[in-house]
């Protein structure tokens, strides 16, 4: 028995039922219910996301939990599901009545595969779907009920043969499929999905394809859609790749080429290895660039990695499958190198100056770096205990040991990095290690720890005063950051205070993002800044995101007169939004998402966010090689590429570029082209 869930999702059960569910949560599609010994149990689940439009979601996580093991197939990691917009569940006739979930109980019988969780029936379709939620993910819902959805009349344009028509064409290039698997459910749905994306060809394209593997599933292989003129495939291959239309389900890898595995399964659309490369990963490479397995996990060839959450150890992936690991930590007091290479050990273990702009030019951004150290266990050696980094009017705290998200950071695993658009770049490790990187234009402007930047080592010891230090201590204990104690106006609830609060919107987070640090930096805010309440909005938005990132759904704490965000036109503030869900992007490729919300302006239904702002669905720019470029925006391509397909005339932006010396490439809408086809995305033209 087959269960599919398709499109924004359309789930067809294993009894055949079809029945559509908008919900974004965690939900059970198939799980082994029957305590019969002989079974293996297993359970898939699905996570759904919005894209663009809260009145569907799509298939966002696949996952499988079997042998003790747990797969899950992501839009990150797209390898068995189609990412946008397929999923599918086989099981066999062992399993008739003893599974359970959205896929139903598989008894042939399609009547009682509304069957909820608690084993009562229903006949409503969101009632019962939500019945099998196993988790929630922040933000999510069991759908939009008072969501605009397209009328009849406007569904009308998308039957035509231009648009979903085709699959019904008694003479089209899927006639050979109709015996197999009748089309309409299909064709409903193309028309239900491309409709409310306004006609986004990505969108059919998906819809489509649908149909064309359900129709492989069942044996169909004689599709040639692809010598017509309407479409073409709805995604282009990455380097080493080309597209197949009947291609192997399962592909060789770096793994299987040493350990072969059989493989039964039927041919599918899509990519694969030019012959002579194999699958690394996501990319396919010469068997001679294959990566290595360290403690089970695969690594590809070149990459460096930490295989602990701690960060203890550093290792790298080698040739020939080797693996070279060693540590990654350091003990001891600090070791400051000033920007002029003034080398020397400090023990203080308090907060500490280490860079600032110590000079009146207007034409210098303002900034500070403070380091806190703390003293070990024995009290003789101090290490890095966080960093804050105060500029633009941000203040970013990078504290020991902790994954931060934030404004202006990049997090790439045990690294954090702060860059500023003026040229500072402040690195740390969450461990041991800071690096501060500044322009030439703040030569003989700077002072701290850091020292004055002017190309001299040997004035570095120099004191706020602008005195010379007689010694290290007296030269490490004047640039301490005294912290002012009249912290006690700002410590009630609706101030600081709110951090810490029992009864208030961060109730659910301290067990899991400790308080203490973020309160004690708003009190220091505060007081510096005399209580303005800027400081204290910087303050609260710092912890919410901390919050988020935990995972933590947090409650409502701005208002119209309390912190208020301002959101550009059509779209709103809201606490909880997903990073790239509402995305011209998320509509035609896949990005890098957080698993978690954040709060945020949200485009209104209808509208996606193009980079800068929320605009309609069809005013999306396209996508090339995986990044997405607005209309018009420029473009450099470091090879030719050339269309070789033609097609009709498209109204939808394409990207145009030319690979010159001196003209800069732009994307732009096109109108009319004889190398266009309606499912090409991106297609580049000369």
């Amino acid at each position: 028995s087959t269960c599919i869930g398709t499109g924004d999702p359309h789930y067809t059960t294993f009894d055949g039922k079809k029945f559509d569910f908008m919900g974004t949560c965690i939900y059970q599609m198939a799980g082994v219910c029957s305590k019969d010994p002989t079974l293996t149990p297993f359970l898939v689940t699905v996570e759904n996301n919005n894209r663009g439009s809260k009145a569907v979601s799509f298939t966002k996580v696949v996952t499988l939990e079997v042998y003790g093991m747990t797969i899950s197939l992501s839009q990150e990691h797209p390898l068995s599901f189609d990412w946008y917009s397929y999923a599918r569940v086989i099981i066999p006739s062992t399993y008739a009545n003893a599974v359970c979930g959205l896929c139903g109980n598989a008894n042939q019988d399609p009547s009682d595969d509304f069957a909820m969780k608690d084993g009562a029936q229903t006949t409503d379709e969101i009632q019962f779907a939500d019945s099998w939620k196993l988790k929630e993910v922040p933000g999510c819902s069991a759908g939009c009920s008072d969501c605009p959805v397209c009328s009849e009349a406007e569904k009308q344009t998308y039957k035509g043969d231009q648009f979903c028509g085709i699959l019904k064409r008694r003479d089209g290039p899927f006639r050979q499929c109709h015996e197999t698997i009748d089309p309409t459910p299909y064709f409903d749905d193309c028309v239900f999905d491309t409709c409310q994306y306004k006609g986004h060809h990505d969108t059919l394209c998906s819809a489509i394809s649908a149909y064309v593997t359900a129709c492989q599933a069942l044996g169909g292989k004689k599709i040639t859609y692809l010598s017509t003129h309407f479409l073409l495939p709805g995604f282009s291959c990455p380097r080493n790749s080309h597209y197949e239309l009947c291609g192997n389900t399962c592909s060789d890898t770096c793994g299987s080429v040493s350990s072969p595995i059989m493989c039964d399964a039927a041919c599918t659309e899509g990519c694969a290895c030019d012959p002579g490369f194999v699958l690394s990963g996501d990319q396919c490479v010469r068997l001679a660039d294959c990566g290595c397995v360290h403690q089970g996990r695969y690594y590809k060839k070149g990459e460096e990695f930490y295989p602990s959450s701690s960060c203890q150890e550093k290792c790298r992936c080698l040739d020939n499958g080797a693996t070279k690991c060693q540590p990654f930590s350091s003990l001891g007091d600090p070791l400051y190198i000033s920007f002029d290479g003034q080398s020397f050990r400090f023990h203080g273990s308090c907060t500490y100056t280490l860079a600032k702009v110590c000079s009146t030019d207007p034409r210098l951004q303002n900034f500070s770096i403070l380091v806190e150290n703390e003293k070990l266990g024995n009290g003789h050696l101090a290490q890095i205990r966080k960093v804050v980094v105060s500029v633009h009017q941000h203040t970013i705290v990078l504290a020991r040991g902790r994954k931060w998200i934030a404004m202006h950071v990049q997090k790439d695993m045990c690294v954090s990095f702060v860059f500023a658009s003026f040229g500072l770049t402040v690195l740390y490790d969450t461990s041991s290690y800071v690096r501060v990187t500044v322009p030439s234009t703040y030569q003989g402007h700077m002072c701290g720890l850091g020292g004055n930047f002017n190309g001299d080592e040997r004035d570095d010891f120099m004191l706020p005063s602008g005195e010379s230090a007689q010694t290290v201590d007296e030269f490490g204990a004047s640039w301490q950051v005294p912290l002012d104690a009249q912290t006690a106006p700002y410590e009630n609830e609706d101030s600081c205070g709110m951090i810490t609060s029992e009864t208030g919107p961060f109730k659910d987070c301290s067990s899991l993002v400790s308080p203490s640090d973020y309160l004690e930096q708003c009190l220091y805010d505060l007081t510096a800044a005399k209580g303005e309440q800027e400081y204290l909005c910087r303050s609260l938005q710092a912890y919410a995101a901390a919050c988020q990132s935990a995972g933590v759904k947090i409650g409502a704490w701005r208002t119209k007169s309390f912190c208020p965000l301002t959101c550009p036109a059509n779209s709103h503030y809201e606490t909880c939004i997903g990073s790239c869900d509402f995305t011209c992007a998320s509509l035609s490729t896949v990005v890098q998402c957080s698993k978690n919300c954040f709060e945020g302006c949200q485009c209104n239904d209808g509208y996606v966010s193009d980079g800068d702002a929320c605009v309609p669905m069809n005013k999306c720019g396209c996508v090339h090689n995986g990044l997405y470029i607005k209309v018009r925006a420029a473009l450099l391509v470091e090879h030719h590429e050339r269309c070789m397909k033609t097609g009709v005339p498209m109204v939808q932006a394409f990207a145009e570029v030319r690979s010159l010396s001196l003209s800069i490439p732009t994307c732009r809408s096109w109108k009319n082209s004889s190398c266009m086809s309606r499912c090409a995305w991106p297609l580049i033209m000369y």
